[in-house]
């Protein structure tokens, strides 16, 4: 595949909540301002073609839902502050909080109406939230009005994170993952040590596309390949 640099068989998928990495993750919610506290990321666990057990950690990959931009009554604010406003005050009221966060993003897609018969393709919403249990609440919470007091059928909310992943990246479970871009996770010393002997076959052999850098961080989980 043209551009690939690393090339991963995907075996088990799951997802965690941690602390965005800059510049892995953003750090700031681009519609309130405010510092994000937790992000979701998903692991990949798998095998290289060489046969190397590996742990693959998706950044920047959010559950969503989508609902028809038709059905939403009233004006719209070209960045969707008034609907990311009135959703965030809904979901704190559900979960009994007055400073949660919950929805990251919210931007355009087109698409084929899911329910009833539809020729054409119209725009939705998609709603990026930080946790996968955030999508169900706000799904009934759409259903009983609480969007500009109308009724909304939300799309794709029954759809697992994990497998809007899967879905919308063309994954299947046991096949090849094609990556453009990814970054190794080295200890100091080693990282000093590829450093130091750039000629080794290893070194070679990554591309420019590969980012190696020390990495702090602890390791989260492990899964048997």
């Amino acid at each position: 595949m043209d551009g690939c640099v690393y090339v991963q068989r995907c075996v088990s998928v799951d997802d965690y909540l941690g602390a965005p990495i800059p510049p892995l993750d953003e750090t700031v919610c681009p519609l309130s301002g405010s510092i994000i506290r937790k992000v979701p990321i998903l692991r990949v666990y798998g095998a290289t073609q060489l046969g190397q057990k590996a742990c693959i950690h998706v950044h920047r990959v959010f559950p969503y839902l989508m609902v028809p931009y038709r059905d939403i009554a009233g004006q719209v604010d070209a960045d969707f502050r008034d609907i990311f406003t009135e959703l965030e005050s809904s979901l704190n009221r559900s979960y009994g909080s007055s400073n949660g966060q919950f929805i990251h993003n919210i931007v355009t897609k087109t698409g084929i109406p899911f329910y009833g018969f539809h020729e054409d393709e119209i725009e939705f919403l998609k709603i990026l939230f930080y946790q996968p249990r955030y999508v169900k609440r706000t799904a009934e919470l759409l259903l009983q009005g609480c969007l500009r007091g109308k009724l909304v059928q939300p799309h794709e909310a029954h759809i697992p994170y994990s497998l809007q992943f899967l879905t919308d990246y063309n994954i299947h479970g046991m096949n090849l993952i094609y990556f453009r871009r990814v970054l190794f996770r080295v200890s100091e010393d080693q990282f000093n040590q590829l450093t130091i002997n750039e000629n080794t076959d290893y070194m070679s052999s990554v591309s420019s596309f590969i980012i190696l850098v020390p990495n702090p961080l602890a390791g989260y989980g492990s899964c048997f390949v």
